[in-house]
């Protein structure tokens, strides 16, 4: 990836967003390189000189299985709309990668997610709202399409709809007491309980990025989206543990790598609209 010094994302340098997405959604590892100077497509270089004020460029290299880069390089690329992006077979000579952990496996949100008992529309006629979430932690809310707009949890009842006792105990209450509690819910619909900022995770996303989303927000139960936004499914913190706890063998805390890397690759993005080195990709 061929970036500005100067770039931006939301207020941060563009190279740190690249570099942080990449170990988040489990790459192996990436460098970003500062570079002398240098020009794109986008400048014109006038009198054979490259102008001082143009900002020394940022080179990112990213060495990785060919799954991986597969799975991972249409996430970086959405932040790079203009890039032309180039992928290099290499020989790997010697690498040493650390211990793995219980959640640096292979494995994707999508392997260990599980179906939405419940998904509700929002314009759904009223249903018994804390019922539901008694019997699913997090329930999403989607559109017509069936993208995602918004969840209820019992938080979202207590704060919203007044209900201070969680909805997991209403089955140990009597007839009376719980229909008393869920009286306050009579008038309230969907979209006026609902949390409209739902967090969700990608599909295609690294285990890690499920657990980080759960341990921030203190949720039990995300929905799982893919790229267009409709959901697929759930993650629950109860199949991490249960991974995360599971026997495994051979976990040394620095190991060589697999001996079998044919399909290793180098991943460069250039992008016209910055200035890259004079380095060919």
């Amino acid at each position: 990836m061929y970036l500005s010094e100067a770039d931006r994302h939301e207020g941060q340098a563009l190279y740190l967003v690249i570099l942080d997405r990449l170990r988040r959604d489990g790459a192996t590892g990436a460098s970003a390189l500062r570079g002398m100077a240098g020009f794109g497509p986008g400048q014109r270089v006038r009198f054979g000189t490259v102008g001082v004020e143009q900002q020394p460029p940022v080179i990112i290299e990213w060495i990785d299985r060919s799954e991986r880069i597969a799975r991972i390089l249409p996430q970086i690329a959405e932040l790079l709309p203009d890039a032309l992006i180039t992928l290099e077979d290499i020989q790997v000579y010697r690498a040493i990668l650390r211990g793995r952990g219980p959640l640096t496996e292979d494995m994707t949100i999508g392997d260990l997610m599980v179906p939405a008992r419940t998904v509700l529309r929002s314009d759904s006629a009223r249903v018994a709202l804390a019922h539901i979430v008694a019997g699913q932690r997090t329930v999403p809310i989607v559109n017509d399409d069936g993208s995602l707009c918004g969840t209820i949890t019992s938080q979202d009842l207590a704060w919203r709809a007044d209900m201070h006792v969680p909805a997991a105990v209403l089955s140990l209450l009597s007839a009376e007491e719980a229909t008393a509690l869920l009286a306050k819910l009579d008038n309230l619909g969907i979209e006026q309980v609902m949390n409209r900022e739902p967090r969700s995770v990608m599909r295609s996303a690294a285990l890690t990025q499920a657990l980080i989303t759960m341990t921030e927000w203190g949720l039990g139960e995300v929905p799982v989206i893919e790229r267009n936004g409709q959901v697929v499914g759930q993650i629950v913190d109860t199949a991490l543990l249960e991974l995360a706890t599971r026997p495994r063998d051979n976990d040394e805390q620095v190991r060589d790598a697999e001996p079998t890397i044919l399909g290793a690759g180098l991943c460069r993005l250039v992008c016209p609209m910055w200035p890259p080195t004079s380095r060919s990709p």
